[in-house]
């Protein structure tokens, strides 16, 4: 697992992920922080296996903790937890100024609609209940799962 240099200069990238307000912005950001051709993958099924077990192990718990449906989750960086909490949370941000929600309602979680995701720990669910994750009491992230 890598520590991007995003993480190393957390504050400013911080500050300049909340000034993202059009897709041009979305492209320079990405351009600037998230060079991904610099991060590698899991690849390796032993790595791919390490991943996927500690996934499943934080989806038991999370179920034995709350008593909501989870499912492990993957990403296919291999980035230190912290990065993949930063990167997911990032990109929902992303989704949010491509895709405005309308003020009609909240989102509707399911199996093919809205998730919240936790991608520290690499779990994810689509009941209702407390908005932290159950493992490292970070904030879910919303993600989309629908057509």
């Amino acid at each position: 697992m890598i520590r991007p240099a995003f993480m190393n200069d957390f504050e400013t990238f911080d500050a300049e992920r909340k000034q993202v307000a059009t897709p041009a912005d979305i492209q320079a950001f990405q351009n600037k922080w998230f060079p991904k051709e610099d991060w590698p993958e899991c690849q390796k099924p032993d790595e791919w296996a390490e991943v996927s077990s500690h996934a499943r192990r934080n989806r038991d718990l999370a179920e034995a903790a709350t008593g909501r449906a989870w499912a492990p989750k993957m990403i296919s960086y291999a980035l230190e937890p912290g990065a993949r909490y930063e990167y997911s949370k990032t990109l929902a941000l992303f989704h949010e100024v491509l895709f405005p929600q309308s003020n009609d309602g909240p989102r509707k979680l399911g199996s093919s609609l809205w998730h919240l995701s936790c991608d520290y720990c690499l779990i994810s669910t689509w009941t209702e209940g407390d908005i932290n994750c159950p493992i490292c009491r970070r904030e879910l992230v919303y993600t989309w799962l629908g057509d």
